[in-house]
């Protein structure tokens, strides 16, 4: 039976609020709009905001009550991209919920599966306009996919992995002006749990402004060469890519871009950038007011994660999660009265926010077999003392968590709450003695059998060094020592390349749908995104051109990784196969996992409302912001 996905009931609901009824468009309806735009329509700058509006705007149900429009975001960024600035603006034709268990239609109306799930249908909204008035159609999908991510000047690897199924290209096909259709080659359900990301379903990912970008495709335009260099790009495609790029980087905002986001950019420094909404924006709420109610959003960069905080407890900023630290939690507190603002709670989405990825490809014979043996990552697992690293760390708001998808996942198993998330060294011991590195050293430290200390170091960023000093010292007591390296991302991407690392600290996300479409470590099927079996991954994503050919039981956990994928999310399939291909994690710990769930602060000026508190989730694998729905944000004392 086909799927069918459009508006969610309370999406009906809501817009027969707004329309007299479902057959009325936009013209026929009555909309609100920003002050600030009213002026400009009145002045003859832009048409009435009826004109503006798709026939069927999306409806965002406030959090309390409708806004008021106007006043100025004031947020910050420690980073040198400032890409604050697009994260919290980012549409796509979906987005996740808070914890990415459920997809919605945004610029898109709905979707529709073909029966064997090899075709997906999309609808978008009719009368989507652009930032500067233009239609936003099926031109503008069509445009990307052919002259863009098929281009081979442009593209010239083509569209990517993530496009070719079963060994066969994937095609577009255009019905009309809102109706085009995916042909995979085979089954792909999944690409539906990474459309639900913002990202990877807006611009530039699936789309472009093709009324604006053809002036500098040279596939439209003769002069496109010669532009690029009168600009001081050496190339056509250099220009085209700096022109279409919605990056996370001030750079890649050019302002005489449109876009499809709520704010757009309309001054651009290396310290600030300043947005304005966006006229055309295709969002209302219950009452027909169209989104967002805020007029200007500003990004400005604090140095450092200590200045960050010091100035959201200055009230200068007036919200904040990003850069926040559980370790700043009490002073966020001291500073409500004074700073004007409140602290929530965020939580991740992370199964675990330090995890152990011992490298089972590595190429010294001992620890190679230490590492792929369940035993000694069983029992070290169970030398770990998560209670104390969740207090210490967490202040005892985290969760004890499996190496494996949440809890909100429709194949979550209780079963997988085992024995070896306990904090037993009596059995660690005992399990790591079977293993037989029963000798010592004079430092107490377990020997191989070659007689060499059982010392393992692994590499991990800033934020893991803390929650990996602390399970080295768990593992110290039962004679093993772990050795914790800060590193950066490329450093640590250099060593799983080169297989020279002995293990990685990294915390475990994609737990959530989006891990079905981007499962980094869960799958072993790209050696790119995997740390405890690069090798294997690799070969199995290179056909067997590249990597270590991987036993039969992983090649078999592949096999049962590609029947999960064929089904659907919400489907009885689904559940079933994932909770036996995640079972392997549970029971084998190819991850040893910590701590998951764990806090931010979570401030809001108490001049912002209609903004969430309770149940919220901060999360790449949501995009961060999308969930917030920050367009119904409204200010007032």
């Amino acid at each position: 039976m086909k799927k069918i996905h459009r508006l969610s009931l309370i999406g009906l609901l809501a817009i027969l609020l707004v329309l007299i009824s479902s057959s009325l468009s936009a013209q026929d309806a009555t909309y609100g709009e920003s002050p600030m735009l009213k002026e400009r329509v009145d002045a003859g700058d832009l048409p009435p905001v009826e004109e503006r509006l798709p026939s069927n705007p999306k409806v965002i149900p406030v959090v309390d009550e409708i806004g008021q429009y106007g006043g100025t975001l004031h947020v910050g960024d420690t980073g040198e991209r400032l890409d604050e600035a697009l994260r919290m603006r980012h549409t796509g034709l979906f987005r996740y919920n808070f914890t990415a268990s459920e997809y919605q239609a945004d610029l898109a109306e709905g979707w529709e599966w073909s029966d064997d799930y090899s075709s997906l249908t999309i609808t978008l909204r009719d009368g989507l306009k652009w930032s500067d008035g233009e239609p936003f159609t099926t031109d503008d999908i069509a445009f990307f996919w052919n002259d863009v991510l098929n281009n081979e000047e442009i593209s010239p690897t083509g569209p990517g992995g993530f496009w070719t199924v079963n060994g066969q290209p994937t095609t577009l096909e255009v019905t009309d002006a809102t109706t085009f259709t995916y042909h995979f080659g085979g089954p792909y359900p999944i690409a539906m749990d990474s459309f639900g990301r913002t990202h990877f379903s807006g611009d530039n990912a699936l789309y472009g402004p093709a009324h604006y970008l053809k002036q500098f495709h040279a596939g439209y335009t003769e002069g496109a060469q010669a532009l690029a260099e009168e600009e001081g790009f050496e190339t056509w495609v250099d220009l085209f890519n700096a022109r279409r790029c919605q990056c996370y980087q001030p750079t890649s905002m050019p302002l005489d871009r449109p876009y499809m986001d709520s704010w757009i950019p309309i001054e651009i420094a290396s310290d600030r950038i300043l947005m304005e909404r966006n006229p055309y924006f295709h969002q209302v709420d219950s009452e027909g007011n169209q989104l967002p109610y805020i007029d200007y959003m500003e990004v400005t960069r604090a140095s450092d994660q200590e200045l960050y905080a010091l100035k959201l407890t200055a009230g200068e900023y007036d919200f904040g999660v990003r850069y926040t630290r559980p370790s700043d939690l009490q002073l966020f507190r001291q500073g409500e009265e004074a700073g004007n603002y409140t602290t929530y709670i965020a939580r991740s989405l992370q199964s675990s926010a330090v995890s152990i990825y011992f490298n089972q490809n590595y190429p010294d014979p001992e620890f190679n077999t230490l590492f792929q043996s369940q035993p000694f990552r069983a029992g070290l697992s169970m030398a770990i003392n998560r209670d104390a690293i969740n207090d210490i760390l967490f202040f005892g708001l985290g969760e004890i968590h499996p190496a494996t998808p949440l809890k909100t996942m429709p194949w979550f198993d209780d079963a997988w709450y085992n024995e070896y998330l306990e904090y037993n060294p009596d059995a660690a011991n005992a399990m790591l003695d079977e293993v037989g590195i029963t000798e010592r050293d004079s430092d107490d430290f377990r020997l191989t059998e070659g007689g060499n200390r059982v010392s393992i170091i692994v590499q991990g960023l800033e934020q893991h060094m803390q929650g990996c000093e602390l399970i080295a010292t768990d593992w110290r007591a039962v004679g093993v020592e772990l050795i914790c390296q800060e590193s950066s991302p490329d450093l640590v991407n250099q060593y799983r390349e080169e297989n020279t690392a002995m293990g990685t600290a990294w915390h475990l996300e994609r737990s959530t749908l989006f891990g079905r479409g981007t499962p980094d470590n869960f799958a072993v099927n790209d050696g790119s995104r995997h740390y405890w079996a690069p090798q294997w991954a690799l070969w199995i994503s290179s056909q067997g051109a590249e990597g270590i050919e991987p036993p039969d039981e992983i090649k078999a956990l592949n096999e049962k990784w590609n029947e999960f994928s064929q089904y659907p999310s919400d489907s009885p399939e689904a559940a079933e196969v994932g909770s036996e291909y995640f079972s392997y994690f549970a029971e084998q710990m190819p991850i040893i996992p910590t701590v998951g769930l764990t806090p931010l602060p979570l401030i809001y000026t108490n001049r912002l409302h209609n903004v969430p508190t309770e149940d919220v989730f901060f999360a790449s694998d949501t995009n961060f912001y999308a969930p917030f729905h920050m367009e119904q944000w409204y200010f007032a004392e």
